[in-house]
């Protein structure tokens, strides 16, 4: 093209004609391998609000078609560089199987013929939407089918479907302002893990929704308005169940279709459907900075007995959504009980906790003897740990939390035992040989068992749970120096550093590269460095 135009092109209901033009001659520059070609493109243009048109231009595609879903048998698209065909097959079965999803859960057919996804090497905001077409990096979208992670494929399928659901939570209702962001966001890094439940349940998605890393929002919002938000809405359904829930976004969307919304609006659709209120309680998430704190304490009398549980708010007051006791006051004393106390059931509620050091003692002991949930032992790591990081807790107590957590048996559980001990590692790296020495041996006394008795290989036969299973422990053995580890790690890091990519399974390359980099000598440092 000899010079760029810009065209202001009217939305309408009728069809409409343009004719597009792309010459390979660019201010007197011939470039190789390209044609001058024309097409014209006749559409109905479905009204959605502000959104803009683009102009793909690539050396391949490849076009798939996916099973029947809403009112046709709809054509599935993945455009992707050459020599990608086989790894685009998982978005593909995505680009079929998640709009099926969200039709079903929000009773509307997905708002456009069909759904195109677009693979571009260096895209800098990682994925973004527009009418049909999504485009993503490739990194994004495209997956080896037999050699990668289980944290690749949460990635790549929470990315598609994040960006699927694009299409009911912001294309079909959009928000009306900038300050419904954080809701616009924060619903489509939700319903991704719904979605992703259904579809893949082994992977156990909502388990590590309490340890999804706030950095993976790596898009041009703030990620509070991803993360936080996410986890505010949330609250809703662990308060009023999935049924009421959804059954208030669906009112919510069939009464805003095609139209401009305000924050408070999905709260008065979710009303309608509960008969209650509930618009005053998510104001005072939305509108304060950070988490509240909640301190739980064990109150005694003068003779020492012990009389109740005390609960005490910091920061800001909030409702005990998924307890049985609301909280309308800053104080709360409970009656004492023998039996045993959590607060937060499966980690539901948007708050940390702070619990005083003998209520931590008890229930460390519970966890030890396998008597709170998956979720329970997840999401009270994840908050002691930042509890001890904001200097609320102490580094003793995560120790002993890293201690009893040795006992399980899950994958989450020790991907936790890894970062915990990482991070107090990382603090303490320069405070002298004799605090580093403590640290290790404790890492070997906790991990060495357990590594011995998983073993060193992972074969093509290992399910992806395993495979996540058996990865922490290549990095905690390694900051132990347990010499088993230096062992099994040499030879394929030699394989690999002399070109045989496949040596090393896709989940294991930063950890056996971080052993070399760290005890190798200058020999293993060389081969990294020309790698």
């Amino acid at each position: 093209m000899e010079k760029e135009e810009r065209i202001l092109l009217p939305a309408s209901v009728n069809p409409v004609s343009y004719e597009i033009t792309l010459d390979p001659d660019f201010n007197g520059e011939k470039f190789e391998g390209f044609v001058r070609i024309s097409c014209t493109v006749i559409e109905t243009c479905l009204y959605l609000e502000l959104h803009s048109k683009s102009i793909m231009v690539n050396d391949a595609s490849i076009r798939f078609k996916g099973n029947s879903w809403g009112a046709t048998d709809t054509i599935k698209s993945v455009f992707c560089p050459l020599g990608g065909e086989e790894e685009a097959t998982f978005a593909v079965n995505l680009a079929a199987k998640g709009p099926q999803f969200f039709e079903d859960c929000f009773e509307l057919l997905y708002p456009l013929p069909k759904p195109d996804l677009i693979g571009v090497l260096e895209f800098s905001t990682g994925a973004m939407e527009d009418r049909g077409a999504i485009i993503l990096r490739t990194t994004n979208l495209l997956l080896n089918p037999k050699d990668s992670a289980l944290d690749t494929m949460q990635r790549i399928a929470g990315t598609i479907l994040h960006e699927i659901s694009h299409m009911w939570f912001d294309d079909l209702v959009k928000m009306r302002h900038w300050d419904g962001l954080w809701l616009r966001e924060c619903f489509v890094t939700l319903m991704p893990w719904y979605a992703a439940d259904k579809m893949f349940p082994s992977w156990h998605f909502w388990d590590s929704y309490l340890i999804a890393d706030p950095t993976d929002a790596k898009q041009i919002y703030d990620k509070i308005s991803y993360q936080k938000g996410s986890c505010i809405l949330r609250v809703v359904p662990n308060s009023l169940g999935d049924t009421k829930f959804f059954d208030g976004l669906k009112l919510y969307h069939r009464r805003y279709q095609f139209q401009c919304t305000e924050s408070d609006d999905l709260w008065k659709a979710q009303e309608e459907v509960i008969g209650g209120s509930i618009e005053a309680s998510m104001k005072v998430y939305t509108k304060y900075p950070g988490f509240p704190v909640l301190r739980v304490s064990e109150s005694h009398d003068e003779s020492g007995n012990l009389t109740g549980v005390g609960l005490f708010h910091h920061s800001f007051l909030t409702s005990g959504l998924q307890s049985s006791v609301d909280m309308n006051t800053r104080e709360l004393i409970l009656p004492s009980s023998d039996d045993l106390f959590k607060v937060k059931v499966d980690h539901g509620g948007f708050s940390r906790t702070s619990y005083s050091h003998d209520l931590l003692t008890r229930l460390l002991k519970e966890v030890s003897n396998g008597n709170l949930s998956l979720r329970d032992c997840v999401g009270l790591s994840c908050n002691l740990k930042v509890l001890v990081a904001g200097r609320m807790d102490k580094k003793s107590e995560l120790l002993d939390l890293n201690v009893k957590f040795a006992k399980l048996d899950s994958f989450y559980v020790w991907g936790t035992i890894d970062r915990n001990l990482t991070s107090i590692h990382s603090v303490h790296k320069f405070h002298g040989p004799e605090l580093s020495e403590g640290l290790r041996k404790l890492a070997s006394d906790m991990i060495d068992p357990k590594a011995e008795e998983l073993g060193w290989t992972i074969s093509k036969d290992d399910d992806e749970n395993f495979i996540t299973f058996i990865t922490p422990k290549f990095s905690g053995v390694g900051l132990a120096e347990n010499p088993n580890i230096m062992s099994a790690t040499k030879e394929p890091y030699w394989k690999r550093t002399a070109g045989h990519e496949n040596a090393i399974p896709g989940s294991l390359w930063w950890k056996v590269f971080g052993i070399a980099a760290a005890h190798g000598g200058l020999e293993e440092l060389e081969a990294l460095v020309d790698l």
